[in-house]
């Protein structure tokens, strides 16, 4: 089986927020589900599980630094189920000019998987991150969004 070793490498800054505010809602199943408007499970603990997009994303957490880290065994709807688990990493972080920012990596995804690069995380997650942060009354439309990525 041939992998893309890295399918998405993303930083994304985001001003007016912590780190740690960024990362809590990531891992709080709750806000993760108000800020992209699809139901998630999660248990943010090593060994816990998740799932987001209302079972569309799923997989179990590695590792866990509170505030500052999240690794993950990551798949989509698109893996067959001979295919590994891809591995997702997440820093949240200041950088140099003080702004917050998080970089992503996406290793081991497979080769015929083209939906999960850097455009499909900043529309499906740092996008709509930052609606819900700015207190947008809708959540994220998962459809619509597909539709548009589609594009």
């Amino acid at each position: 089986m041939k992998s893309n070793l890295s399918h998405a490498h993303l930083t994304t800054q985001f001003g007016g927020v912590a780190p740690d505010r960024l990362y809590q809602i990531y891992v709080n199943a709750e806000e993760h589900a108000l800020a992209t408007g699809q139901p998630a499970v999660i248990d943010a603990r090593a060994g816990g599980g998740f799932s987001a997009y209302g079972g569309y994303l799923t997989g179990k957490f590695i590792r866990l630094v509170p505030d500052q880290l999240v690794v993950q065994f990551w798949r989509s709807k698109h893996f067959k189920d001979t295919d590994a688990d891809a591995i997702l990493s997440i820093a949240f972080r200041k950088n140099e000019y003080e702004r917050t920012e998080t970089e992503l990596i996406l290793t081991n995804v497979p080769n015929d998987v083209t939906r999960h690069d850097n455009s499909s995380w900043n529309h499906f997650y740092w996008e709509p991150f930052r609606a819900y942060l700015a207190g947008a009354s809708e959540p994220a439309d998962f459809a619509r969004g597909m539709a548009q990525a589609r594009r």
